[in-house]
């Protein structure tokens, strides 16, 4: 997540790094930069997607544990 805008990155790559995209739109995701080297060092965290936490009173998204 960045700018509250949902990422995802891909299995997929190439010597710029790992493909992401932003979910909303589709588009290649920057993370706020517009450096290939500044962009393959951004931190990707995996989060579990809970779509009915919210009516048990709990956060739909939260960070996977490990």
């Amino acid at each position: 997540m960045f700018g509250g805008a949902w990422g995802f990155k891909t299995e997929y790559g190439d010597e710029n790094g790992p493909e992401a995209y932003c979910v909303e739109s589709g588009e290649y995701f920057w993370g706020g930069t517009s450096d290939k080297e500044v962009r393959r060092k951004l931190l990707v965290q995996p989060v579990i997607i809970c779509p009915n936490a919210s009516d048990h009173g709990l956060s739909p998204v939260t960070q996977e544990s490990q």
